[in-house]
Parts: C-alpha cells; sequence; structure tokens
C-alpha cells in the first residue's frame, strides 16, 4: 500500500469513527471521551506500525551494508592475488 493510499484510509477510519460517536446517543463528555480513545487508539497503531517499518528498514540496511562489506573483501582479496601474480612474474622474468 502506498502512502498517499494509507494516509487516505486513516483519514477516512477517523472520519467515519469521529461522525459515528458524534451521531451516536451519548452525552458529550460521553463523546469526548470516545473519540479521544479512538484517537489514542489509531496513534499506538501508527506509532507501531511506524516502528516496524523502521525495524524492517534498519534491518534491510544491516544486510545490504554487510552484503557491502562481503563484496569488497572479495574485491581486495582478488586484487591482492593480481597484484601478487603480477610481482612474481615480473621478479621472475
Amino acid at each position: 500500500m502506498n502512502r498517499d493510499s494509507m494516509a487516505g484510509f486513516l483519514v477516512g477510519m477517523g472520519a467515519g469513527v469521529a461522525i459515528g460517536l458524534l451521531c451516536a446517543p451519548t452525552s458529550g463528555a460521553e463523546a469526548r471521551r470516545a473519540i479521544a480513545g479512538a484517537v489514542k487508539d489509531q496513534t499506538d497503531s501508527i506509532k507501531q506500525q511506524a516502528s516496524t517499518v523502521w525495524d524492517t528498514a534498519q534491518a534491510k540496511v544491516d544486510e545490504t551494508k554487510a552484503m557491502f562489506q562481503k563484496a569488497q573483501s572479495g574485491l581486495m582479496n582478488a586484487a591482492d592475488a593480481g597484484r601478487k601474480a603480477y610481482q612474481e612474474t615480473t621478479t621472475n622474468s
């Protein structure tokens, strides 16, 4: 789900909850408490989703770093082997 559709979904859901609570036969104080509770629940849910996204992104960054370090090590070993082979051929000639 892309960012725009997620934002639209959350705004729509929040508006629906707010309208539903305001139209329900409850007192103003009860409606405000219910709205505050719904907003807190949604905020907690969004924070949890953001945390999950952050953790996943961080894991991918760490994975990519490890992959580049491995590739760098392989390239350095190949360069050292090439340098050594060159030196052997030039000193033996």
